[in-house]
């Protein structure tokens, strides 16, 4: 009888073998990959902002000069893989903007509903926004 428990014993220790590994593989599993995730978010987000901010001053410089501001901005929005959907452009200027000298304000928001990967919008803004101003040519 002895023999019998000593053999069940031994075979229950051979199966439990790796399965240390095998829990603090899942384990790591659980707490790296929001982490991977969370990582890859920040740096789109990051991304977008600098988009965002370029493309403010693009756009101000080419307001300044009497051409379409909104037209540039979707188009370099566009060209840097983001959506021109989710992009509000406001162009603001003096009441008489013909006059040299004039200041011109550019700002632009971006939707970022929907923009995270991983369900943690708690974390993510709702949108950005970008302001640039340049005077009139």
């Amino acid at each position: 009888m002895r023999a019998i428990v000593s053999n069940i014993l031994r075979r229950l220790r051979r199966s439990e073998r790796g399965s240390v590994t095998v829990e603090f593989a899942v384990t790591l599993a659980f707490l790296v990959f929001p982490l991977f995730i969370g990582t890859i978010d920040l740096s789109r987000l990051m991304h977008a902002d600098n988009i965002l901010t370029r493309t403010a001053r693009e756009a101000v410089v080419v307001a300044s000069r009497g051409g379409d501001a909104a037209g540039i901005a979707r188009t370099i929005v566009q060209s840097a893989g983001l959506s021109p959907s989710l992009l509000t452009v406001s162009v603001t200027s003096a009441p008489d903007a013909s006059v040299s000298g004039t200041s011109v304000r550019v700002e632009l928001g971006y939707d970022l509903n929907g923009f995270a990967l991983f369900a943690a919008d708690v974390f993510m803004p709702d949108g950005l926004k970008a302001v640039a101003e340049a005077r009139k040519e």
